[in-house]
């Protein structure tokens, strides 16, 4: 199958009329029970959703989903995927909002475009081969799609396989209107551990009017242990003339989340949409970040931790941590009058010292001197009691405490003879 070309304009008008009208009847059809619809919660369902984003050659149709419970409708219609733990063969009903039933049933998938059409999955290895297909598309004979996803192939390499280890599902499969479909949103789970000892997950195939059709009258009686969210985030440190670090997380999202994500809400980023996680960095901002893990849809099923950035010995100034300011040298400020005591008349030289500082100085509180930053001296002609006062700033804009003392010129009383 070559996924490079480009449709021609005529069969991408086709497909674009094709995916409208889907999408119209999608606005007022919520999933119903397809007929043998498979209960999703056997042994090795699919869990969580596939992303089909479109491509160049294709629109995309948005969230799939692999089980009822992702949307809350296994009562109404327990629709699901299933991986035969034996076999390895895929089979039942995926479900997309916008387009309908997705097929990964034998009996719909006779007559695929090429290779063994039979959805499976190598036990061994976790790939996935063979077809599924939009039944929609089945319906509709004026359409020019036939609604075939291929699982994998080779022109370009591609295709979804399961992390046999962690339940992960990774990669792409490929349709002509679907485009790339990312499937590392989904997870194969197991039957639940009954927390109430009942061990009879619900085996009835519906029919569209939601009745047991295969004899089954078993509904499910098995209650499971509360969904728990494990998380933890580490702390680091902001390097100099940087604004974010480095913190290690570690998290795990219960399979019963529809829509798993892991987000800052401090940076209001989103780091995550997987189910788990194991020493992934990720950045944090300086202070504390609050890291929450939970279902997107469900906030029930939630945790989170703190993680704090800091600049250590720097400072941060806003924006990025720096260097801090080496500490402003000490003021050494001082005023003197030589001579303090004249006669009326008579000339006193008034001197200030200023180092690391800006002066201003007062006479008999008026303003004499201003601005001043280093030393200097006036020579002052004194007819009456005179007082300087000398007031400094230092280098940082601080006010030079205690202030020095004020320089007083006083008049010589004159004494005469009876």
């Amino acid at each position: 199958m070559e996924h490079t070309s480009f449709m021609s304009g005529k069969r991408w008008f086709v497909y674009s009329v094709f995916i409208v009208a889907i999408l119209l009847i999608s606005v007022i059809v919520s999933p119903v029970p397809h007929q043998n619809v498979q209960a999703a919660s056997t042994s090795n369902s699919l869990s969580g959703y596939a992303w089909s984003g479109g491509s160049d050659t294709g629109v995309g149709i948005g969230w799939i989903s692999f089980n009822c419970i992702n949307d809350g409708s296994c009562a109404k219609s327990p629709y699901g995927v299933i991986i035969d733990s034996t076999t390895g063969v895929l089979s039942g009903y995926a479900w997309s909002e916008n387009i309908g039933w997705v097929s990964f049933n034998a009996s719909d998938l006779a007559g695929c475009p090429s290779g063994t059409c039979q959805a499976k999955m190598d036990l061994a290895t976790g790939k996935v081969t063979g077809w599924a297909r939009v039944l929609a598309a089945t319906a509709d004979t004026q359409s020019a799609w036939d609604g075939w996803i291929s699982l994998s192939g080779t022109s370009p390499a591609y295709g979804a396989s399961l992390n046999t280890s962690t339940g992960q599902f990774s990669g792409y499969a490929w349709g002509d209107i679907v485009g790339w479909t990312d499937f590392s949103y989904a997870l194969s789970i197991t039957s639940p551990t009954c927390a109430n000892g009942a061990t009879n997950p619900p085996t009835c195939t519906t029919n569209g009017s939601g009745q047991c059709i295969n004899g089954d009258i078993n509904p499910p009686t098995c209650t499971t242990p509360p969904a728990t969210v494990t998380l933890s985030a580490t702390d680091c440190t902001i390097a100099l003339n940087a604004s974010l670090c480095s913190s290690t997380l570690n998290w795990n999202i219960p399979a019963t989340a529809a829509s798993p994500i892991v987000r800052n809400i401090t940076r209001v980023v989103n780091y995550s949409f997987n189910y788990t996680g194991e020493n992934v960095s990720k950045n944090i901002t300086f202070g504390a970040n609050t890291i929450n893990a939970r279902d997107f849809k469900d906030a029930s099923v939630s945790a989170s931790v703190t993680a704090t950035g800091d600049c250590g010995a720097n400072t941060w100034d806003g924006s990025k941590c720096v260097a801090p300011l080496p500490a402003a040298p000490a003021a050494n400020v001082s005023i003197t009058a030589t001579p303090a005591r004249v006669q009326s008349g008579a000339q006193s030289t008034i001197t200030w010292t200023i180092a690391n500082a800006t002066c201003s100085i007062t006479k008999n509180a008026a303003a004499w001197k201003s601005s001043l930053t280093d030393n200097g001296s006036a020579v002052e002609t004194i007819t009456a009691k005179t007082t300087y006062v000398l007031s400094c700033n230092d280098l940082d804009g601080n006010l030079v405490v205690p202030q020095p003392q004020p320089a007083v010129v006083t008049i010589v009383p004159l004494y005469s003879e009876f």
